[in-house]
């Protein structure tokens, strides 16, 4: 392991104002005003006839009324990307990378302003950056397009990748795209904290429609990945984080999974104490995936709400933690099984074993939980087998 220390973090965190890092102070400011009413950020004559290039920094301010457009269809590399750099309310502005286009910027970028929206959409385009972009007030990322794609590169000592400003954080949308979060630094101690604890307002990510958010280059639990913010996954959404340790927050974590086609996972999940947070788990009417880690789980800081209201199928066992070696149970005080009343002649029930490494639904025909109960009419049973 290498002795340095690194903090990676995608966060979403409150700040008053505009950070400008160092070696922005030496790029020159280059300002959209879009004078050649063409929408296209290659037209020079919309930055008052020099275009941004890969030592300047790029500043689109809204408009209002209306919505200013600036479409990016060619290969553009700036320093920092600035939007919402003025105070005039209910300014909106849209950025849209299009089938051909890409955008890097190579020192930390805002895409938030105070009131108003600001939109990026990678809509067959890329977008990739070294240093953070700031999803902040009014700010949306949308991943629209399967073409798509929004790399960020981890590097030791960066501060923070996807975050929020001002005074709430805004919403990245993966629909059908990617954003890839690559750990260059495999080996480092350190957080990649997607989304920051300790704001009153954290981040959104929903994914949905094949849309995948990766972290790539762990390589040891050692290499955390922190969760905070809400998580929303449906429609074969991908949430991948191998190889490494994943932690979730007691207070500021709420992940949401959808149905039975999503796919996520991490190699070590750590839900124990403060390192918890609230899982809800919505049946479809096949059952629900599961959040799959591959060497050990820790569940004892972790909430478990199940829905069954959309479940239309019989007699099954779905998994909500799938673990080679379940090392701390949850407290059956915090799980709640809510809408499977409404599936005929069935019982169902929530079981979990440190001895055996589960834990489940287990719905079963009607005799047999009554059986299992030795009671008729008590519909939910948390079952918890103890170590011996």
């Amino acid at each position: 392991m290498k002795s340095k220390s690194k903090t990676s973090t995608i966060t979403a965190c409150a700040a008053a104002g505009l950070f400008v890092s160092t070696s922005s102070l030496q790029a020159a400011n280059r300002t959209y005003d879009g004078a050649a009413l063409d929408d296209n950020w290659a037209t020079a004559g919309n930055w008052g006839g020099t275009k941004p290039g890969a030592g300047d920094n790029a500043i689109i301010n809204g408009i209002t009324p209306g919505l200013r457009t600036v479409n990016v269809d060619t290969t553009e590399s700036i320093s920092r990307l600035w939007t919402g750099t003025n105070t005039t309310s209910a300014n909106a502005l849209e950025i849209n990378i299009l089938s051909g286009g890409s955008l890097s910027t190579s020192v930390a970028s805002q895409l938030s302003q105070r009131s108003g929206s600001v939109v990026m959409n990678l809509n067959g385009g890329s977008y990739s950056a070294a240093a953070s972009l700031e999803v902040g007030t009014a700010g949306r990322l949308n991943v629209v397009n399967a073409a798509s794609t929004a790399t960020f590169q981890v590097a030791s000592g960066d501060a923070a990748f996807i975050k929020g400003n001002f005074n709430q954080s805004g919403i990245v949308n993966i629909s059908a795209g990617k954003i890839t979060i690559n750990d260059a630094e495999v080996g480092d101690t350190g957080t990649i904290r997607i989304w920051k604890e300790g704001v009153s307002n954290e981040g959104t990510v929903n994914l949905t429609e094949n849309g995948t958010l990766e972290v790539t280059g762990l390589g040891a639990n050692t290499d955390v990945v922190k969760l905070v913010g809400t998580y929303n996954l449906s429609d074969n959404a991908i949430l991948s984080m191998t190889g490494g340790q994943v932690q979730g927050d007691s207070t500021r974590l709420n992940m949401t999974i959808n149905g039975s086609n999503i796919t996520v996972g991490t190699s070590f999940l750590n839900l124990a104490g403060l390192a918890g947070g609230t899982f809800n788990f919505n049946f479809d009417e096949f059952g629900v995936s599961a959040f799959e880690s591959q060497v050990w789980t820790h569940l004892s800081g972790v909430t478990i709400n199940v829905d069954g209201s959309n479940y239309t199928g019989g007699a099954g066992v779905f998994d909500l933690f799938s673990m080679s070696n379940l090392l701390s149970e949850a407290n059956l005080a915090n799980i709640e099984l809510t809408g499977f009343s409404g599936v005929e002649g069935v019982d169902y029930y929530y079981e979990q074993s440190s001895v055996d490494n589960y834990s489940r639904i287990v719905i079963v025909p009607e005799p047999s939980a009554l059986a299992l109960l030795g009671m008729a009419g008590f519909g939910i049973f948390l079952r918890r087998r103890r170590n011996a």
